[in-house]
């Protein structure tokens, strides 16, 4: 068990040193992800804006308070995620 805690530690420590640069790509990809959610027809469904705008909020929360990568990969993973579901929701 400390081994599996171990091998992800050092995963996020290994990318430490790039952290603004994978803040900056993870930026752009949540933010047009989500601008094109919403453009596909999200602000038509109430529910589904509400989801979108705190998916994205969390994960440019994370960002700009400069949280550890791991909470930083898990909400905008999150966020990307949410975000190609309401995607593929509205083009059917």
């Amino acid at each position: 068990m400390s081994n599996t805690i171990s091998n992800n530690d050092s995963f996020f420590n290994k990318y430490e040193s790039q952290r603004y640069g994978i803040m900056s790509i993870l930026l752009l990809i949540v933010g047009c992800s989500a601008g094109i959610a919403v453009g596909l027809g999200a602000l038509t469904q109430v529910f589904s804006l509400i989801i979108l705008s705190m998916t994205t909020m969390a994960a440019l929360s994370m960002m700009i308070a400069l949280a550890p990568l791991k909470y930083i990969f898990i909400t905008s993973g999150l966020a990307i995620f949410v975000d190609m579901i309401i995607i593929l929701i509205n083009l059917i």
